[in-house]
């Protein structure tokens, strides 16, 4: 009977062990998922922009994701980067919607202390048209 209770005690621990330990497979620490909230009134002929935070510090290895603010006129947003150096590997477009935010991962390695420049663009639906809107903000890697 004892020598079950500490089968199972050590069995628990490593278990425990194991899944506390968040690396991925290839030793790497897991990523964070830093998220940046866009948002755009089109009221009449006027066009209200906010990007938060606008300059994003991130870690070497981090993934971001741009969420349209609930309440925002766009449905879509696209993220392209605005030089040709890019800190993601999953491509240098990013789009998405409403109910489904733009994603960049996997982040290329030695990223650490370089800055990107990258264009937010926006659908704006004004008066029967639509206007594009381009936003600047940068990605800073630490």
């Amino acid at each position: 009977m004892r020598i079950g209770i500490i089968l199972l005690a050590t069995i628990l621990v490593v278990t425990g062990l194991r899944y506390a330990d968040a690396r991925r497979p290839d030793g790497l620490v897991a990523a964070d998922t830093a998220t940046v909230m866009v948002d755009i009134r089109c009221t009449g002929d006027r066009i209200r922009q906010s990007v938060t935070p606008w300059e994003l510090e991130i870690n070497q290895g981090d993934a971001v994701e741009w969420r349209l603010h609930p309440s925002a006129h766009s449905t879509t947003i696209e993220i392209t980067p605005k030089q040709e150096a890019w800190p993601f590997l999953d491509g240098t477009r990013h789009r998405g919607r409403a109910d489904a935010p733009a994603r960049a991962t996997r982040m290329r390695p030695n990223q650490r202390g370089l800055r990107f420049q990258y264009a937010i663009t926006l659908v704006c639906p004004q008066g029967g048209q639509q206007d594009t809107v381009v936003i600047d903000p940068d990605i800073v890697i630490r």
